[in-house]
C-alpha cells in the first residue's frame, strides 16, 4: 500500500470563501426585503402631494391623466424637478401609471376621493407578487392585495389593460422584463455554496489525512458545525451593524 500523501495546508481557503459567501448576504434580511416597497411608499406619496398641489391651484382639476409624458410635466414644478426617478419604481424597470379616467374631472365630481385611484404599481410587485402600492385621490397611499384590486379598479374607472409580463430573473433568454433577484433568494444560492465549499474542505481532509470511517464523519460533521457557528455569529453581527 502506498504512502498517503501529506495533507495540504490551503484546505482553509474553502471555509474562508464559504464563510465570504454567507457573509455577503448575511445582512439582508425581512426589513431590509421590505425597503423597495416602503420606498415606492414613499414615492407615491410625494407623487400624490404633487398632484393635490396642482389640483389645488387649478381650481381642484385633474390635469390629463391618459398621457405619460405631459401629465408628468406638469407635475414638475410641485418638488419634482429634481427628482424625475420618483416615477420609476425601485428595483424595478417600471413607471407608476395614473388613472385615466380622472383626467380634467374636479375633485367635487367625485363621490369619495379617499376611495378612488389617482397612482398606482401597474402590477403587484410585492411579498411573492402579491401586493402593489396604490395613491388615492386624496393623496393618501395604501398597500392593496391582488384580491381587493379587480373590484378597486373597476370602482374607480380604471381599464383593464395588459399588465407588464414579467419573466424569472435566472430566464436571461426572455427579452421581457425580468423580475429581480430577491435577497432571500440570494442569501439560500450564497449559503447553499457556502455549505459546497465547506463540504469540500472536508473531503481535502479527509483525502490527505489517515481516519477511519467515523473519524471521517466526525471531520465532515466537525466542518459543517464549524460553517454554520461562524456564520450565524457572523450574519448576527453583521446584520446588528446594518440595522443600527
Amino acid at each position: 500500500m502506498g504512502d498517503i500523501p501529506a495533507f495540504p495546508r490551503n484546505t482553509w481557503l474553502p471555509l474562508l470563501a464559504a464563510v465570504a459567501c454567507f457573509a455577503g448576504c448575511a445582512p439582508r434580511g425581512h426589513s431590509h426585503e421590505k425597503a423597495p416597497q416602503i420606498q415606492s411608499l414613499s414615492n407615491l406619496t410625494l407623487l400624490g402631494t404633487a398632484m393635490m398641489m396642482y389640483v389645488q391651484d387649478y381650481d381642484e382639476r385633474f390635469p390629463p391623466m391618459a398621457d405619460t409624458k405631459p401629465r408628468e410635466g406638469l407635475l414638475e414644478p410641485y418638488g419634482l424637478a429634481r427628482s424625475k426617478n420618483l416615477w420609476v419604481i425601485p428595483r424595478w424597470n417600471l413607471r407608476y401609471q395614473a388613472n385615466p379616467a380622472l383626467g380634467k374631472k374636479t375633485l367635487a365630481q367625485l363621490e369619495n376621493p379617499a376611495n378612488v385611484v389617482m397612482l398606482y404599481e401597474p402590477t403587484a410587485l410585492w411579498r411573492n407578487r402579491q401586493f402593489r402600492n396604490v395613491c388615492f385621490a386624496d393623496g393618501h397611499v395604501k398597500v392593496i392585495s391582488e384580491a381587493q384590486w379587480p373590484a378597486l379598479r373597476g370602482a374607480s374607472g380604471i381599464p383593464e389593460l395588459p399588465e407588464p409580463k414579467i419573466a424569472p430573473w435566472w430566464r436571461f433568454d426572455v427579452k421581457e422584463l425580468r423580475e429581480p433577484v430577491r435577497p432571500g433568494e440570494l442569501a439560500a444560492i450564497l449559503s447553499a455554496l457556502g455549505l459546497a465549499l465547506c463540504g469540500l474542505a472536508a473531503l481535502l481532509r479527509l483525502r490527505y489525512a489517515p481516519t477511519t470511517f467515523w473519524q471521517g464523519v466526525g471531520v465532515v460533521m466537525g466542518y459543517t458545525t464549524g460553517y454554520l457557528a461562524m456564520t450565524m455569529l457572523l450574519g448576527f453581527v453583521l446584520g446588528l451593524i446594518f440595522l443600527f
